[in-house]
């Protein structure tokens, strides 16, 4: 486990951009959609050029990233669209505070935030599960045909009663 104080979280910066796209390459939906979502490099400027991204930096170094819609979704909430963690980097807190960050800066606008992942991501499912959120639906063949997407939600109401691991 990383000390949490030593992660820095922040809007992306274009001189990282590159190091994200390799982040990104290497998260096991990516791989799998193929290019459903589109090619790692053009993911990442859309995201950087639509604002919402934020890095994961230790010691500097980009470690992950998550992209985020503050508002709008189901025209009541924020999305978390996106989230990778570099595989060196993979359970060791990373993914925790990219969530509290987003979470943060969402229910600062929004009282739900919601978001997708694929029926295969069983270790993102409980991860999820684990921060408070909930499964609430299905999506069949949303991204990629045979793949299905689950909708998690969580409320700003429920984050006070989530204690953090």
């Amino acid at each position: 486990m990383i000390n949490s104080g030593d992660i820095i979280i922040g809007n992306a910066h274009e001189g990282e951009l590159d190091d994200l796209v390799k982040v990104l390459a290497n998260a096991e939906f990516q791989r799998r959609y193929g290019g459903a979502l589109g090619e790692p490099a053009e993911v990442i400027e859309r995201a950087f050029t639509s604002g919402g991204l934020y890095t994961a930096r230790l010691q500097g170094q980009p470690v992950g990233f998550v992209w985020i819609v503050e508002t709008g979704t189901f025209g009541r909430g924020g999305y978390i669209r996106l989230i990778a963690i570099s595989p060196d980097y993979r359970s060791m807190g990373v993914g925790r505070l990219l969530m509290q960050h987003a979470e943060g800066i969402i229910f600062s606008k929004s009282s739900h935030a919601f978001l997708l992942t694929s029926d295969f991501n069983v270790r993102a499912h409980q991860f999820y599960e684990s921060l408070g959120w909930k499964k609430v639906g299905e999506i069949p063949g949303y991204v990629c045909e045979g793949i299905n997407e689950f909708i998690f939600w969580k409320s700003r109401s429920e984050v006070n009663q989530i204690s953090p691991a």
